[in-house]
């Protein structure tokens, strides 16, 4: 993927999901024994300005994933600093029933930080096209409110605010001809 909107002209990410963490034993060994890394710093290191690395872990629970993923060719990123994870989850927790009974109807994954990086959970929008991320015809706070109650609502919107020490969002295009099957 690359970035596309926020700032991050240059920015690459690339991502490999649904591993078991034995995968990563398996991944290092095949780099030791083909000597992956020194080969990627020759030919490719010197055109990096920087690299960071995370290992995230998809939630599954308060996901809502499209019924093909492989069709999405963007993808809106919320990512959150975490001031407070109980209160965090609770609020989102509650926020994912709430869409759920108000019958919001777009797809959207939550990645949980699970080692490296300075993000703590990410949100994330997919979408075919650029339609596809159009803000939705009631806006979060507006079916909170129909689900929860005026009162309710705000209140569960300022427990998330005030779990949350920073947010930092961006637009990713995948980049087929990059990529594997």
């Amino acid at each position: 993927w690359y970035q596309v909107v926020n700032g991050g002209l240059g920015r690459y990410l690339v991502r490999s999901g649904n591993h078991r963490w034995a995968d990563l034993d398996v991944r290092d060994a095949w780099e030791d024994r083909v000597g992956a890394l020194p080969h990627f710093l020759a030919t490719v290191g010197p055109f990096f300005e920087s690299e960071d690395s995370s290992i995230s872990q998809l939630d599954g629970a308060l996901s809502r994933p499209p019924d093909d993923l492989s069709a999405m060719t963007l993808f809106a990123v919320t990512e959150f600093d975490v001031r407070l994870p109980g209160q965090f989850r609770e609020a989102i927790t509650k926020i994912g029933e709430g869409l759920d009974r108000g019958n919001w109807g777009r797809s959207y994954l939550w990645q949980m930080g699970a080692n490296g990086g300075t993000t703590d959970a990410a949100l994330v929008i997919p979408a075919e096209n650029w339609a596809g991320l159009a803000p939705p015809a009631k806006a979060l706070p507006e079916i909170l409110a129909e689900v929860y109650g005026e009162q309710e609502a705000s209140d569960l919107m300022q427990e998330l605010q005030s779990s949350i020490r920073s947010r930092t969002s961006y637009t990713l295009r995948v980049r087929p001809d990059l990529s594997l099957p």
